[in-house]
């Protein structure tokens, strides 16, 4: 055995976090440690390389004590890269690969070119994996893309398009295509179903409802009545009237004017901004256990404790006083706290602000499976790019704006409509009649409509002959990590193409029918 623990302890202030652990690793082998967000996997690596005391037991490599060690000879056989501390006279030739570049070429240069082979080949892995990642969340843009694509397309056929000319039959063939093309692959995710109660036909309608704060209109005269399946993301600056919208519906603030009716079975769940008052002597196990003692879910009935430990609060979290909880842990709990309550409708003003990355997949996948309407105020677009499939934009004068699609539909929209706004014309006396700004392509729009179809084909087939040269690479995974940039390249090529053709044909439309 190379390196090897016995009876490893390790805790801050002499008080132990994990205690008496073995682990033992042949050379050249490969451990990974895992676990939530506090549990001690730091601790562990800070305790080896003695950046923290440990508690108790023996800590050996090669069948030396690294107690008996100097700092110079323990920097020889062990380093460690933290999150939040980089230490570059401990680096070593698999941290070189984890970076995926040559921090320290002094210490490479020193390898033999063997060795200095072997590193390559292994950041070309490192690279192919991270790029087979990159690749994922490119076909996930993708296919939104797509969809908003195919949304605006299927308004345009369904207005009668007119397939005597050349580019509306190529138009219709691209739609086809898009129609016709596979939805890119997932992996299958552990969803938890959502606790809620029985909803009725109404829910939350807003009519004429108007909000002013000391003279300025918050919100003025929305009408807006909430269907079952809505998933709305709001969003808007900072201060333009977000949390007073979510406010209004939650009943928590009355309107100036208008009305808010509420069905009679619903049952609001608002995470707020503000939270709700923590009592920081009570245990959380008691604060819990207050609001529910079980939830009913599609999955069958989960009571509170199992619950808790969904949300990452295990037994003994759960015996502790909530004054003792993190500030991330606390807006974790009062999450839980709102979802125990089983409602049917979900108002979350920034849901995701201190949630760690293992709390917010939880989080996502349990808004995946919520039967009633959900809207959330958040600044985070890859959120609201999950979630929402509209948006409210609160424009902060009063106006609310809707939009079809997420978050990255919405701005493609917003930029779409700078685009195409004339631009403010200068005053001019009343006597002379004012000329009616007509739609036109400039001369280079009009090259760029006239070559783009055979463009977008271009880009297509280059895609795909970098996807077949790539299932012909073998083992050889340092052109396989090129072949894979390559295609993030064109793919990316292709995304802008595709957004300049619907705006051009979008354009052309328009002036087909300012020209009758």
């Amino acid at each position: 055995m190379y390196f090897e623990t016995q009876k490893l302890s390790v805790g801050y202030h002499r008080r132990p976090l994990i205690e008496d652990i073995d682990i033992g690793i042949w050379q050249g082998g490969i451990l990974c440690l895992i676990g939530p967000n506090g549990s001690g996997k730091s601790t562990i690596l800070r305790s080896i390389t003695r950046h923290l005391t440990k508690l108790g037991g023996v800590v050996a490599i090669g069948g030396r004590d690294l107690d008996g060690m100097s700092d110079k000879e323990l920097a020889r056989h062990v380093s460690v890269v933290l999150t939040d501390r980089i230490e570059p006279e401990l680096m070593t030739c698999w941290e070189v690969v984890a970076a995926g570049r040559y921090p320290y070429t002094n210490h490479f240069g020193k390898l033999s070119r063997e060795d200095q082979r072997i590193v390559e080949d292994s950041m070309a892995r490192v690279n192919a994996l991270e790029l087979r990642e990159q690749r994922a969340e490119m076909a996930e843009a993708s296919e939104r893309k797509r969809q908003s694509i195919l949304r605006v397309e299927r308004e345009w056929i369904m207005r009668g398009c007119k397939a005597r000319t050349t580019k509306s039959k190529e138009r219709i063939q691209r739609y086809e295509a898009l129609l016709n093309q596979e939805a890119p692959e997932t992996d299958e995710a552990v969803q938890m179903a959502a606790a809620s109660s029985r909803l009725g036909k109404k829910i939350i309608e807003l009519r004429d409802v108007s909000k002013a704060f000391d003279g300025r209109p918050i919100v003025s005269r929305f009408s807006y009545n909430l269907l079952r399946g809505d998933r709305i993301g709001i969003v808007g600056r900072n201060g333009a009237g977000k949390s007073t919208l979510l406010h209004l519906m939650a009943g928590e603030l009355a309107p100036d004017s208008g009305t808010v009716e509420v069905g009679a079975t619903v049952k609001i769940g608002h995470f707020s901004q503000e939270g709700r008052e923590l009592d920081l002597n009570q245990r959380v196990y008691d604060f819990i256990h207050d609001i529910a003692d079980e939830v009913r879910t599609d999955e069958g009935t989960f009571s509170a404790n199992q619950m808790m430990e969904r949300f990452l609060f295990p037994g003994d979290l759960q015996s502790v006083p909530i004054g003792r909880l993190s500030g991330g842990e606390r807006r974790r709990l009062y999450l839980l706290s709102v979802l125990m309550e089983a409602p049917n409708v979900l108002l979350l003003d920034e849901p995701t602000n201190d949630l760690d990355v293992t709390t917010l997949s939880i989080l996502e996948d349990y808004l995946l499976g919520f039967p009633g309407p959900i809207l959330a105020v958040s600044h985070d677009r890859f959120f609201l790019d999950k979630l929402a499939e509209s948006i409210f934009e609160v424009r902060g004068d009063g106006e609310i704006h809707r939009f079809t699609g997420n978050w990255t539909d919405w701005q493609a929209k917003r930029r779409a409509e700078e685009a195409l706004s004339p631009k403010a014309e200068k005053p001019k006396p009343a006597a002379e009649r004012p000329r009616e700004r007509k739609l036109k392509f400039t001369f280079k729009e009009q090259r760029e409509f006239e070559t783009i179809d055979a463009d977008l084909a271009e880009l297509e087939a280059q895609i795909t002959a970098c996807q077949t040269e790539q299932e012909s690479c073998g083992s050889d995974y340092v052109k396989l990590q090129e072949l894979q940039a390559r295609q993030a390249e064109l793919e990316a090529a292709l995304e802008e193409k595709t957004e300049r053709w619907v705006y051009l044909n979008e354009l052309k439309e328009q002036i087909d029918a300012q020209n009758g």
